[in-house]
C-alpha cells in the first residue's frame, strides 16, 4: 500500500465527531473513519517507516501503529467517548510503551492540533565513513531536509 494522501473530505470526519460523540453514530460511520483516516495513516507511517529505518539500524523499526479513537474516561472529568484526532507511531524494537518501547516517530492529526515528534535513542549507528557515529534523529533530520 502506497500513500497517497488523505481524502479532502476526511477532516470532516472529525467535525461531525465532535458534535454526535455517541455510540451509534460512531458505528454507522465507522467504516468511513477507517477508509479516511486508519488505511492513508497506516499507508504513510509505513511509506516513512521504510526511508527512515536506515537512520535507526541496527536497531529494528515495528510495523506502524494506529491509536485507539476510544478515549480512557474513568478517571476525566470529559467523558467525551472518542478523540477528535487520530495518532500513530512507530515504534523501536516493536516493544510498547509500556514494556521499555519508545517511538521512532509519532504523528498527530486532528481539529484542534497538528504534530510529529521523532525520537532519539540513546544508541548509536556507524557510518561508513571510518567508523564515525552519528545519532538516529540527526539522520532523520538530513532525510527530512533531502
Amino acid at each position: 500500500m502506497t500513500f497517497t494522501g488523505f481524502p479532502k473530505t476526511a477532516p470532516a470526519f472529525f467535525h461531525e465527531l465532535a458534535v454526535e460523540m455517541n455510540r451509534d453514530w460512531f458505528l454507522a460511520n465507522k467504516a468511513r473513519y477507517e477508509a479516511e483516516w486508519v488505511l492513508p495513516m497506516t499507508a504513510l507511517l509505513t511509506d516513512v517507516g521504510k526511508r527512515i529505518a536506515p537512520a535507526y539500524k541496527p536497531i529494528k523499526l515495528a510495523e506502524p501503529k494506529i491509536m485507539r479513537i476510544h478515549r480512557d474516561v474513568r478517571f476525566a472529568k470529559d467523558k467525551t467517548p472518542y478523540k477528535t484526532h487520530i495518532g500513530a507511531a512507530i515504534m523501536i524494537a516493536g516493544k510498547k510503551v509500556g514494556e521499555g518501547g519508545t517511538a521512532a516517530l509519532y504523528v498527530h492529526l486532528g481539529i484542534e492540533e497538528e504534530f510529529v515528534g521523532v525520537a532519539r535513542t540513546s544508541s548509536t549507528a556507524r557510518s561508513s565513513r571510518g567508523g564515525a557515529r552519528s545519532s538516529p534523529a540527526r539522520k532523520v533530520r538530513r532525510w527530512a531536509s533531502s
